[in-house]
């Protein structure tokens, strides 16, 4: 009696045993399926050493023992191809399973060869060399393993969306692999190989579907961003209520930064075990400073103790003898109430988690408000990509006037899209930071400056006299070491000198753009530009920062100045503005008062010594025809009014 096939079997499945029991799992019905698969390989090779010594030992092994033994190992081996097939079939159709009566069409092969099996006729071949099995049962058998391994290869061909090459690729050689046994068994029957076969397919197809390097990343304990999807797929297939609660680290970032790549793996890795503690849910990572956990049970536990769960995750975490800090915010996204299929959630947890960087809130819980805040976020994302390449955006004039002259003497340029898509007015403020983000803020910024050089130099406003146009510059476009050739390059192919643009730079990105930042700004002065500090008191308000980087022109924000007029607090309004004031122009620094709207703010800001007055009480921004209009009708009353 040979054993040397079951042997090596044995082997195979003794190394698959030892790295599936130590890979943590998904709760996924194919990963499930695969279990099955993996015990029904088992059991068919404990029966396959059975039924080699109860056919080899006639004498001392009872008829029924030995048919049972070989029942047991022609049904195992026909369940596991079936398993098989509907394994492939969840993996095709993305966890979703199939309908009853599918069920019940597709499994009319395997009813029938299980029946055959329990009934029909088995024949036993003993010799010396070979024991072995075959017959009407057999046959079945091997007919209905062929035709569903048929079936599973055309199906990975037909769905190559749901299959990548490695995997098909793994389903060809590893039906190849089973098949090739099953029919040198067949056609050879002293040569037992299907035992073999089972254990090389199943080592195959778990390196490549369900491969842990893929599903966990064992650095920090969290199963990876691809099992996230898969997991996603698998909820929403059960058809059940769940929630996707994603906590953000606030301060990895930095962290990484301050203390390098090993803290922040040991930081990640803390506050993922944390969490699986305290919920008892899988930990997925979804970003390098998030990580998510599906609640697939109570919904009112999980909502009355989120404070309770953010307090135990914002506990310090111990690294190398240092106490690291954690502050940790929270999305949750109910679905499918909210998020109903995959890439909604996906969607809304990027909208929210934008979002929550403008806001002081720790919890945030999407709701219906939220789904159509983040389509329009997507819609305007969509228009802002079609402006910027197919000449979609406008730029208007917003006079300024010279309190020192009485005329309007500038403009800034304000963009605007020219189709709005059905969504109403979008304002800067919506869609400036939406190019930021997805990257359109470069070109939207260099077609701005293009559209105002044109504009001055086809309309010859220095003989209006305009003495320069602001335009502004993101925080993105100041940390681009190439800004200054580029911006010089398009002013040099519209004819226009660089002395009549003045840069308009936020304090924000005055402070994190740094010496880049300082380097453009050098280069652009150098070619005769001047540059403006944007909304000066919303931001840090940094006066060492203004004695370092010297600013022509400093822009008040109008939330600094309107307190000044209305509230109970006006009077140390005032004395605030009014000192402002005064170490600004000690810096050496003129002053635009911006949102300026009516005649006692006018009054009060000439008082106080400041040169440039821009708002709605002149005008509000205008197309570029009516700003011209507007100049020649304005400047021109006071000169006869002079």
């Amino acid at each position: 009696m040979d054993l040397t096939a079951q042997v090596i079997a044995l082997l195979f499945l003794n190394f698959l045993i030892f790295y599936y029991v130590k890979t943590p799992r998904l709760p996924l019905l194919s990963q499930k399926c695969f279990t099955v698969m993996f015990i029904l390989a088992i059991v068919n090779l404990a029966f396959d050493f059975l039924t080699n010594f109860t056919i080899a030992n006639p004498d001392n092994i009872s008829e029924r023992v030995n048919r049972f033994c070989h029942d047991g190992f022609l049904g195992s081996l026909s369940t596991l191809v079936f398993v098989f097939a509907i394994y492939t079939i969840l993996v095709a159709r993305n966890q979703v399973r199939l309908g009853r009566r599918a069920i019940c069409i597709f499994s009319i092969p395997y009813v029938i060869s299980i029946l055959f099996i329990l009934f029909g006729r088995i024949e036993y071949y003993r010799s010396e060399n070979a024991n072995y099995s075959y017959g009407q049962a057999v046959q079945v058998f091997f007919a209905e393993a062929v035709l569903y391994l048929i079936f599973v290869n055309i199906l990975a061909e037909v769905k190559r969306k749901a299959f990548n090459r490695e995997m098909r690729s793994a389903i060809h050689i590893g039906t190849f692999i089973w098949v090739g046994s099953l029919l040198v068994q067949y056609y050879f029957p002293e040569m037992l190989l299907s035992s073999v076969g089972i254990a090389m397919m199943m080592l195959y197809i778990f390196i490549t579907f369900e491969n842990p390097l893929e599903r966990f990343d064992r650095k920090t304990g969290e199963f990876t961003r691809n099992s996230l999807v898969e997991m996603l797929k698998e909820c929403f297939a059960r058809g059940k209520s769940f929630e996707v609660v994603e906590i953000v680290l606030m301060d990895y970032a930095g962290l990484m930064s301050g203390y390098g790549y090993d803290a922040g793996v040991a930081y990640h890795k803390a506050v993922a075990q944390r969490l699986h503690e305290i919920t008892g849910c899988s930990v997925f990572n979804r970003h390098s400073d998030t990580m998510v956990i599906i609640w697939e049970t109570d919904k009112t536990m999980l909502h009355g103790s989120f404070e309770e769960i953010k307090k135990k995750i914002d506990s310090p975490v111990v690294y190398d003898g240092r106490q690291l800090g954690v502050r940790s915010r929270m999305n949750v996204v109910s679905c499918p109430e909210i998020g109903n299929n995959m890439d909604t959630v996906s969607k809304i947890l990027d909208y929210m988690l934008h979002e929550a960087e403008k806001s002081n809130c720790e919890i945030s819980v999407a709701r219906a408000d939220t789904l159509e805040a983040q389509r329009r976020s997507a819609g305007v994302e969509e228009l802002v990509a079609k402006a910027v390449t197919n000449d979609g955006l406008n730029v208007l004039m917003q006079p300024i006037y010279n309190t020192k002259t009485g005329r309007i003497m500038a403009a800034e340029a304000l963009v605007r899209l020219k189709d709005c898509g059905g969504f109403g007015f979008i304002s800067p403020e919506e869609f400036i930071p939406i190019a930021e983000r997805k990257g359109y803020i470069s070109e939207l910024g260099d077609e701005v400056l293009r559209k105002t050089a044109r504009f001055y130099v086809e309309n010859k406003l220095d003989d209006l006299g305009i003495d320069y146009i602001e335009v502004n510059l993101s925080r993105i476009q100041s940390s681009d070491k190439d800004l200054s050739s580029r911006l010089l390059n398009i002013l040099g192919e519209e004819g226009l000198s660089p002395e009549k643009i003045d840069f308009e730079v936020t304090e924000t990105a005055s402070i994190e753009c740094g010496s880049t930042l300082r380097t453009n700004m050098n280069r652009l002065r150098e070619a005769g530009s001047s540059f403006a500090m944007d909304d000066f008191g919303t931001g840090y308000s940094n006066f060492s920062e203004m004695a370092e980087i010297r600013y022509d022109i400093v822009k008040l924000d109008k939330s600094l100045i309107w307190p000044c007029f209305d509230g109970d607090n006006r009077e140390r309004s005032r004395d605030v503005l009014t000192n402002a004031i005064n170490m600004i122009h000690a810096t050496g620094s003129r002053i635009v008062a911006e949102g300026i709207e009516n005649a006692e703010q006018k009054d009060a800001i000439i008082k106080w010594g400041v040169e440039y007055i821009q708002g709605y009480y002149f005008s509000k921004p205008i197309e570029g025809d009516r700003f011209i209009e507007f100049v020649k009708d304005f400047n021109s009353k006071v000169v006869i009014d002079t």
